[in-house]
């Protein structure tokens, strides 16, 4: 019994210093990345913070990832600009591809969070096919709509 009872005094103290100093857990900022695949294969796109922590955003390493074989596969890294914007030049192989931006301590208790994007796909007509499938009978509506 001793030993639950220690067990009880340790939790009830964490419990009570975290509720009365939340400081102490540090601050947490979150992060979002955006991905944009341009031209013969320029990856573009913005880390944010949307509490404005310029920290999070200013010289924030960026993975540049491709799915290879199911997994993904790390093909370029760069460092963002310090406004968060970013612009890599990567292989122009088709593909799905997808920017990482992996948790950042930058202060003593504060960080910024990880984000990843939606995927983008490159090359071979890729796309979503029911959004391809959608504006094609959308168009077709639209057109026998003006036929009338």
């Amino acid at each position: 019994m001793p030993r639950r009872s220690a067990l009880f005094c340790a939790l009830l103290v964490v419990l009570v210093v975290g509720a009365a100093a939340p400081g102490l857990a540090g601050e947490r900022h979150r992060t979002t990345v955006t991905l944009r695949l341009t031209g013969s294969l320029i990856a573009t796109g913005q880390v944010r913070a949307p509490d404005g922590t310029r920290a999070c955003e200013n010289g924030r390493e960026v993975l540049i990832q491709r799915r290879i074989s199911g997994n993904w596969r790390t093909v370029e890294r760069r460092d963002a600009r310090p406004r968060g914007d970013y612009r890599i030049p990567l292989n122009n192989v088709a593909g799905s591809y997808r920017a990482v931006v992996r948790p950042l301590n930058f202060r003593p208790g504060e960080h910024c969070g990880r984000d990843i994007s939606p995927t983008e796909r490159h090359g071979d007509g890729g796309g979503n096919p029911e959004r391809t499938l959608r504006a094609v009978l959308v168009g077709m509506l639209r057109e026998a709509d003006r036929g009338r």
